[in-house]
């Protein structure tokens, strides 16, 4: 269960805090595509056969996923403040400016479609979870402050699931997955030269690592989508772990 705080109460209106790591996973897909490309070039243009190429497109995909993730990591520090809560309940006013209350369920300017995910435990307008400054949405962004004036006391819960892919549209995480799986099973087509390194032992960290997270990443989207919160934020918390995600970067490189 989280924390009991104390926070601002949420309204029309409001901002959402998200950041800039889907414009980061672009750019680094982005100059994946340009060096892969390089690489199949230099590839065929110095007489490889078909399976060094094979071997290059596999190592071109995977380097792009690689880029785009490590894009999307680094520019998630950098904040990006959205328009907010579309909209609230109908009787309930929030301080001076009478704005709407905001609940959990209720839609979003910043992406459509997507609704506040949490809402506090104890508190509810018009039969939904009253939600607050912190509470997280289900495009994984955080309503960035509430009213000045009324404070809401207890814990936030889940009540929605989160999208898949987080901030990223569900559309580029899925693209992004097709694209790393086919990058991985290309390279293991790859000339003898290429599978006999698989033997290496960074080879073997790098796969166990890559096979390790993947497994991690799909129990958490599942767990979500079924309606297991805790088992989600459990997992979550170890894969968005700072020391993690360097972990497997570092590894994603070296393999």
């Amino acid at each position: 269960m989280g924390e009991s705080k104390l926070l601002e109460a949420a309204r029309l209106y409001d901002p959402v805090k998200h950041s800039l790591s889907f414009a980061g996973a672009i750019l680094g897909a982005l100059a994946g595509i340009v060096l892969g490309a390089l690489l199949v070039a230099a590839t065929i243009l110095t007489g490889g056969g078909i399976w060094l190429i094979i071997g290059a497109v596999g190592l071109a995909l995977s380097g792009t996923a690689f880029l785009s993730g490590l894009g999307e990591w680094l520019f998630s520090f950098i904040p990006n403040s959205c328009d907010g809560v579309k909209d609230g309940a109908r009787s309930v006013r929030i301080g001076d400016r009478r704005l709407k209350a905001a609940r959990a369920g209720d839609p979003l300017y910043c992406h459509d479609g997507q609704k506040i995910a949490f809402g506090n435990e104890r508190i509810f307008i018009e039969g939904k979870n009253a939600s607050r400054k912190e509470d997280e949405t289900q495009c994984a962004g955080k309503i960035e402050k509430g009213c000045p004036t009324v404070f809401y006391g207890g814990v936030s819960i889940q009540i929605l699931e989160k999208r898949v892919g987080g901030e990223l549209p569900p559309w580029f995480w899925y693209g992004r997955e097709v694209v790393d799986w086919a990058g991985t099973i290309l390279g293991f087509l790859g000339p003898r030269g290429l599978i006999m390194a698989g033997f290496t032992l960074f080879d073997k960290l790098s796969t166990a690592t890559f096979v390790v997270d993947k497994a991690l990443t799909y129990t958490a989207t599942i767990a979500e989508q079924m309606g297991n919160f805790e088992l989600a934020s459990n997992i979550s918390a170890v894969t968005n772990h700072p020391a993690y995600r360097v972990a497997t970067l570092g590894m994603g490189a070296t393999g």
